[in-house]
Formats: C-alpha cells, structure tokens, sequence
C-alpha cells in the first residue's frame, strides 16, 4: 500500500461512536484519547445519547465529557434509520413528531458547537409512488434548513445504498434536492459506501457539487451497505485520499464503521483503522 502525492492532516480524521453500541460513551472517547485522535462525529443514538420527539440529555454534560479530552466535535448524526422517526412519514401524527426530533436534533447540534448536522432520507413506504415520497421530503428538508439557518448549523445529507430504499439514493436525486429546496445552509456528505454503490465517483461529486461536500463518510467498503475500516473492504482509499486533496477537500474524513462484525471489540477495529489511515498522515 503505497502513499498517495497528497496526504491528509491528522486532525481531518474524525472518529465515530456507532460500533461501540454495547459500550458506553466514555469508553469510546478513551479509546479516542489513547489512539491520538483528536475529532469526533457523534451519533446521537441510544444508549450514547437519547433523544425523541419531546426531550433530549444535558448537551452540557456531554459536550464536558468532549472537552475534558481535548476533542473536538465536528458533526452531530442523529439515529434516522430505524423508521422510528421518518423524514417522509405519511401519517400526520408520526411526520409531525419525526419533525419535531429532527428540529431537535438540529437545536443539540448548536448546543454541542458543532457546526454540521448530519441526515439522510431513509423512511419510505415502499407501497407508496416515489414522487408522493419525493415530495414530502423536500417540503420536509426545507422545513429543517430554516430551523438549520435560526440555529447556524449546516445540514448536511447524504446518498443512501438502493437496497436501504431511501428517498435519494444517487448523485443525480440529490442535486434535484438541492435545486428544489434552493437554501444556502443545505450541504453534501459524500458517503463512499453509498456513492460506489451508485457506481459514482469522486471526481463527479465535485464536478456536481464543488464546495457544497462538507463532510465525508470516509470508509472501506465491497458490494454492500457495511462500512468497514481499512483494509477489510476492496476500495483504493489511498487512491480517494489523492482525489480529495486535488479537488481541494478541507472536511473531516468520518469513520462511520457500521458493521456489526465491530460490535464486539470496536476499540480493535479503531486500532488497526487508525493504523492504516496514519500511513498517510503529513508529518
């Protein structure tokens, strides 16, 4: 595995809490203090972080567990794959508490100072037409980039795998997305497990999007929905690193590790994650 011609800089990797499910919080920012990472992008799941619809935890509390250890929060990523909140529920009741959660989401992101909420479109019902579908969502995206810009955060949203059945799967739908809701606080994560499932590039998503991509979901991957790290997947991530920086990427390189393979030793899996990434570190 040899270097790429351009590097990244340590502090562009920002680690991620969704494979540590059965440990808690403060362990998974341990194992981030012990490894020398000094980013993190938060899922706000349950057990790490609960929100719903009508509360959430002490921001205060868990952006001090942050601090204590000298990380810096880069995104915020709330659970919205479950469909226990849908971004285009049908039943009025249910889309009204999903966007409630999701508004809420957006208030915790500005409560932690990070500048970036994450969110994707998952949460259709497959016996419904695609355009019904689409139509809630942008009415819905739209509605969240105004509580985005009075809270002065980004949303930023990402492409979905076609087998998780999501509203915008592709490049193609996203920019649709993008022209129809026409805010300047929606951005673009680019997902690299999603946009090879598309059988996209990276050179599109700038030629597309330019500096609209303020996030990456920056993972190894194979014809699959799993993220995996490094070197468990087929993808020429050295390779990306190289696109990234011509295309003048300055975002942080998340580590969403998916897989449930992880979920019982995520502190290893980090370990030979980082391992990997720091053979292309700039010293």
């Amino acid at each position: 595995m040899g270097k790429p011609d351009c590097l990244i800089i340590e502090k562009q990797i920002a680690a991620m809490n969704i494979h540590y499910y059965y440990y808690s919080f403060e362990y998974f920012l341990e194992v981030q203090r012990k490894l020398g990472c000094s980013s993190i992008e938060l899922w706000g799941g349950s057990p790490h972080f609960w929100v719903d619809h009508l509360s959430y935890n002490d921001c205060k509390i868990i952006k001090k567990q942050i601090d204590q250890r000298n990380l810096d929060l880069v995104a915020f990523t709330p659970e919205c794959t479950s469909y226990r909140y849908m971004l285009c529920a049908t039943e009025p009741d249910r889309h009204r508490k999903s966007m409630e959660y999701f508004k809420k989401c957006i208030k915790i992101t500005a409560e932690l100072g990070a500048p970036i909420m994450t969110i994707n479109t998952m949460g259709k019902y497959q016996d419904e037409s695609y355009d019904t579908a689409w139509e809630r969502c942008v009415q819905s995206i739209a509605i969240l980039c105004e509580e985005a810009k009075q809270n002065n955060v980004a949303l930023a949203i990402e492409t979905t795998c076609p087998d998780q059945l999501g509203v915008i799967t592709n490049l193609n739908e996203l920019t649709k997305l993008f022209a129809e809701v026409n805010n300047d606080h929606l951005k673009a994560i680019l997902d690299l497990v999603s946009v090879e499932s598309a059988g996209e590039s990276i050179d599109q998503w700038f030629a597309t999007l330019g500096e609209k991509i303020v996030h990456t979901h920056f993972v190894d991957g194979r014809n699959t929905r799993d993220h995996l790290v490094w070197g468990d997947g087929c993808y020429p991530l050295g390779r990306f690193i190289t696109k990234l920086n011509n295309h003048g990427y300055k975002g942080y390189l998340g580590q969403e590790i998916t897989s449930r393979s992880y979920y019982k030793d995520p502190a290893f899996a980090d370990m030979k994650n980082m391992k990997a990434l720091r053979k292309y570190l700039k010293c």
